[in-house]
């Protein structure tokens, strides 16, 4: 997924909080067009965010089962002092995505109506890995972040317990992601996992991918994570 953006102007967001939902433009239902988008960069405990939907941005994410997601996205002409603060101080990054389709609707138990925006949402969130400098022909200076989502669900946490025996598959993959040093959220877990039961004990000492990827291997599954929280599901589920 690549969009690239054109807009001349770019101001820094202070103050703690910003809101992560662009304006809403009305459109015919199921409209492919009118993109709209929203770029935040945020500094480590999130107390600071720079806002750079309006400048020109080009970035690209890319998504995939059982490792990471990545994102990269340059930013043209920006001032330097914001240049500055993003590469010293920017910690992740924020892109929402989508087509500004918007619809009315009516809610029949409560006799109350509204519009909601479809098709649009956060696509990626996540840790800024390495930012790079450079110049592009004789007027455009650009900075491009790289980024990954998932890190801490999949290379930088530890798990260091035992399960007891009498588990079925299902409950052990929720084990894994709860015994974990850092909790990981799971946003599913099928319920078409092998229902058989261990009849002994085992030790978890590593990193929860590695015992993630053994239960799925022996079940016919996957998994991926999205927005920091994974989903486990056989590949019969998928689809569904």
């Amino acid at each position: 997924m690549t969009w690239s953006v054109d807009n001349p102007i770019s101001k820094p967001l202070k103050g703690g909080k910003w809101n992560t939902n662009a304006a809403n433009a009305t459109m015919g239902k199921n409209a492919l067009y009118g993109r709209k988008w929203k770029i935040l960069i945020a500094n480590a405990d999130d107390s600071n965010a720079w806002d750079v939907s309006s400048l020109r941005c080009v970035f690209e994410v890319k998504k995939s089962r059982e490792t990471r997601n990545y994102a990269t996205i340059s930013i043209y002409n920006l001032t330097p002092e914001t240049e500055r603060a993003i590469i010293m101080y920017g910690d992740r990054l924020i892109i929402e995505a989508g087509y500004g389709v918007s619809e009315t609707f009516v809610d029949e138990a409560n006799i109350s109506g509204g519009t909601q925006t479809l098709q649009y949402g956060v696509i990626f969130d996540g840790k800024i890995l390495y930012p790079s400098r450079k110049r592009e022909g004789n007027t455009d200076f650009v900075l491009t972040l790289l980024a990954g989502e998932g890190d801490n669900a999949l290379g930088l946490d530890w798990v260091s317990q035992t399960l007891y025996r009498g588990m079925n598959q299902r409950e052990i993959a929720q084990n894994i992601c709860d015994l974990a040093e850092t909790k990981i959220a799971t946003a599913a877990i099928s319920e078409n996992l092998s229902p058989q039961r261990t009849t002994r004990g085992k030790v978890l000492f590593g990193e929860p991918k590695d015992y993630l990827d053994d239960l799925v291997r022996g079940n016919n599954a996957t998994y991926w994570v999205d927005n920091e929280t994974i989903t486990v599901a056989k590949y019969t589920d998928v689809g569904k």
